[in-house]
Parts: C-alpha cells; sequence; structure tokens
C-alpha cells in the first residue's frame, strides 16, 4: 500500500509538472513579439497661430489689423468704407510650426449687422480666392496664405450713400489634430 501511495504521489508531481512546464510553454509562445523595421517616436508639438498681417494694397481707410496675444485670433478694427465699390483687405499666414498635420475644423468670422450684410461682402479665402473649406489639411511645418476681404458692394441698389463705419471684426480659424485622412 506504501508502494501504492508513493507511486500515485509520483504521477501527481509528474503531471503538475507537466501542466506547469505547458502553461510557462504557452504563455511565452503567446507573448512573443516580433518587429522588422525600425521606428523613432520623438516629442511631438502642436503650434497653428497667425503670423504676418499685412493692409492689402486694394485697402482704403486707416483701419488696424491685429493678432491676438496667442496669435490665434485676427481683430480687425476701424474701417471706413467710403463708397460703393471701395474695399478693405488683409493678408495674414495660418503657420502650423508643430511636427502634427492639422485639419480645419471650422472657421469663425463675426462683426457685420444684418443690415450690413445686405450692402457689404465679408469673404475670407486663400490668397488667389482659392476657397477655403472644411478638414483642409495644414501640412506640419508649412503656411497657408489668407485673403480677408470686406467690401462695399457696388451693385446693390438699397445701399447708402454714405460712407459705412464697421466696429471690430473678429476672425478665427480652429484647427484640430490630422487623423491621417487629410
Amino acid at each position: 500500500m506504501k508502494k501504492e501511495n508513493s507511486r500515485t504521489n509520483y504521477i501527481v508531481i509528474a503531471l503538475l509538472v507537466l501542466v506547469i512546464g505547458i502553461s510557462i510553454g504557452y504563455a511565452a509562445l503567446s507573448t512573443t513579439l516580433n518587429i522588422n523595421g525600425s521606428t523613432t517616436i520623438g516629442k511631438s508639438s502642436w503650434d497653428v497661430h497667425f503670423a504676418n498681417v499685412t493692409k492689402g494694397g486694394n485697402s482704403v481707410g486707416a483701419a488696424s489689423a491685429t493678432l491676438s496675444d496667442n496669435n490665434t485670433t485676427l481683430t480687425v478694427s476701424g474701417i471706413t468704407l467710403s463708397s460703393p465699390g471701395s474695399e478693405y483687405e488683409v493678408y495674414v499666414n495660418v503657420v502650423n510650426g508643430g511636427t502634427i498635420d492639422a485639419n480645419l475644423s471650422s472657421l469663425v468670422k463675426s462683426g457685420l449687422s444684418p443690415a450690413q450684410q445686405q450692402y457689404l461682402s465679408y469673404n475670407v479665402t486663400y490668397a488667389f480666392n482659392r476657397p477655403i473649406k472644411q478638414n483642409d489639411l495644414l501640412k506640419a511645418g508649412s503656411f497657408e496664405t489668407l485673403r480677408i476681404s470686406i467690401k462695399y458692394n457696388d451693385n446693390k441698389s438699397n445701399a447708402p450713400s454714405t460712407s459705412q463705419s464697421i466696429g471690430t471684426m473678429t476672425f478665427k480659424l480652429n484647427y484640430v489634430q490630422d487623423k491621417g485622412t487629410g
């Protein structure tokens, strides 16, 4: 009987060692990671802002265009358009100084009253009048020049005949990180 108990103990121990060995072998095989090639993970940065504000050649009046402290909002103030056909234009660069590509999520512009919108136009385009649209890609390290134009339309019959003063107008582009679809 002692011999039978001792033999059973050896069999149980051998089975336990076998099960533990199989478990360790399976775990080792299932966690093996093979990497072919190489990669470098560096520091990423986000820096989308306005820079280089200039008054356009077609501009009339002594309005001023300034950037906010963090260079993300453009403010134009003191615009006076003297007669139909007169215009004030501003050129500004939107710069991606970071290492992450950016997509345009929205364009926010304010400043014209509903009455003024009937005879004044407020257009924002890329230079050379290329339209701006949602999801436009701004690659890391690049910039786009924008043209902002406020014009006293000369083809509107309901426009007042006196000069028009526009208070403060603001303009902002909201960008988000590109997810590789741009």
